[in-house]
């Protein structure tokens, strides 16, 4: 089978060079045989990521993909695609609200748990030996949810488990949670996300 990095390559180039990340999951699962893996979406996420100049988590292997409106944004591009090039461009000042998010802590954090998963121990690595590891804001940065960029509402996940957490699949129980040296997320932003953020059912 394919490597992730050259179907979502080639899902990007088919649906015309740029896309959504909606597109893009949809071109993938098209290219994809078989059953995909839970946290298939968060795999290519990583993939665009890993491959892009514009992240910081590029591998500084290939920059194949741009962040059309910034890291977030949810458009992404080939970098070999112009966008726009014959176009008139009209400049305007505009102002944006946008949280800010410290990817300094999260870089800090994962280099503290060397990527193993918080929740499940375990991390996940690529023949290379390279590790990968996502940072999961408890209780929801913005929203209605105003969660905080901050040490005690971060845990360092695997993408199955930071999907399943993302999803309301898992319940936190602080005693069953992996901690290393100070890092502790908060009573509070825990109980948050048991509360509101947890399926209904589960433990």
């Amino acid at each position: 089978m394919p490597m992730w990095r050259e179907d979502v390559l080639e899902a990007v180039r088919g649906i015309g060079g740029i896309g959504t990340l909606t597109a893009i999951y949809a071109a993938v699962e098209r290219r994809r045989d078989g059953p995909l893996p839970v946290s298939w979406q968060a795999i290519v996420r990583r993939e665009l990521e890993y491959n892009s100049s514009d992240s910081a988590s590029h591998q500084k292997r290939h920059d194949l993909f741009r962040s059309v409106h910034g890291i977030g944004g949810g458009v992404w591009a080939l970098r070999e695609v112009a966008l726009d090039k014959d176009e008139p461009t009209e400049r305007r000042e505009v102002t944006v609200n946008r949280i800010i998010r410290d990817t300094a802590i999260v870089r800090q954090l994962k280099a503290l748990y060397q990527d193993v998963c918080q929740v499940c121990r375990k991390a996940l690595s690529a023949k290379d030996g390279a590790t990968y590891s996502e940072g999961h804001h408890v209780r929801p940065l913005g929203g209605v949810h105003r969660g905080s960029d901050t040490e005690d509402n971060i845990l360092i996940l695997c993408p199955n488990c930071h999907a399943c957490c993302d999803l309301g699949f898992i319940s936190f129980d602080e005693t069953a949670i992996l901690w290393k040296g100070s890092h502790r997320v908060s009573a509070a932003n825990l109980s948050y996300h048991n509360k509101e953020l947890t399926r209904p059912g589960v433990r």
